[in-house]
């Protein structure tokens, strides 16, 4: 091997293998798909399926478009608010069973994290088929009171080769009625809360504007955090919902369908004459 080739293949071997990983998707059917991440468990590494969290920016050793899991640095972390670090975490009340994904930005790590789906209906969606519905809880506040703290969500459709971690902005569609967006913009010091508790979390909902997903194709629904002015607040999603509709029949669909009930009726009444 060439000393350059072998240069690379080592270059390879010491990268994280979260960098080079995929996301396995969850198949959407006509129906509700929920996520509470309860699944997490009070100490638990490991996100749900079709869920994961990257780093966007930052100057920590992880590279950007890496993503986050219980083995890199900085990893996905179980914490009840009280970490600062920045990074994807686990959150709930110390040893509650009650989960919820987010993160807390940094200089080192600025994070993202969503969801990756299927479009296992046989048809193509657009936004009237699909509504989103979450609860945003504020798990850590932060110690600035002049920035108003906000995660936006966008989201994307591709083929089997998209993912959380594309670091490009092209393509995405981003929709600021799903954004999570900091409660306790007031707050000049940064501490946990109970985000579990009244006045800690709200209630979110929205459709994806100009949506068009085809059967087959991905959907990545993503919330991408930004590290703020002084220490950052901490926000979670949890009691994510996405319903997709079932097709509405065309007009006539009824027609016929009106049509054939009518005739039956009129058979039966005639069968009863007759006898």
């Amino acid at each position: 091997m060439r000393p350059r080739e072998l240069t690379v293949a080592l270059a390879l071997l010491v990268l994280p293998a979260t960098a080079f990983s995929q996301t396995t998707p969850v198949l959407i059917n006509e129906g509700i798909y929920s996520e509470n991440f309860d699944s997490m468990g009070s100490a638990g590494t490991l996100y749900p399926s079709g869920w994961n969290g990257y780093k966007i920016s930052g100057n920590g050793q992880l590279a950007a478009g890496s993503f986050i899991s219980g083995s890199t640095n900085p990893a996905l972390t179980v914490s009840n608010g009280g970490s600062g670090e920045g990074t994807v975490y686990n959150f709930g009340t110390t040893g509650d069973s009650d989960r919820a994904l987010g993160t807390v930005a940094s200089v080192g790590t600025v994070a993202g994290f969503g969801v990756v789906l299927v479009n296992n209906t046989g048809r193509t969606l657009s936004a009237s088929d699909i509504a989103i519905s979450f609860r945003q809880e504020e798990w850590r506040t932060g110690s600035s009171n002049i920035a108003d703290e906000s995660w936006k969500f966008e989201y994307r459709t591709g083929n089997s080769s998209l993912d959380l971690n594309d670091v490009s902005s092209v393509g995405w569609t981003q929709v600021s009625a799903l954004d999570l967006n900091e409660i306790h913009t007031s707050s000049n010091g940064a501490s946990a809360i109970d985000g579990n508790a009244v006045g800690n979390f709200s209630d979110v909902a929205g459709t994806l504007t100009g949506l068009v997903w085809n059967p087959g194709d991905r959907l990545v629904l993503r919330w991408l955090d930004s590290n703020n002015l002084g220490a950052d607040t901490g926000m979670a999603v949890d009691g994510f919902n996405l319903t997709v509709f079932a097709p509405v029949p065309e007009p006539s669909t009824f027609l016929t369908g009106g049509v054939a009930l009518a005739a039956f009726a009129i058979v039966r009444r005639r069968q009863k004459t007759v006898c």
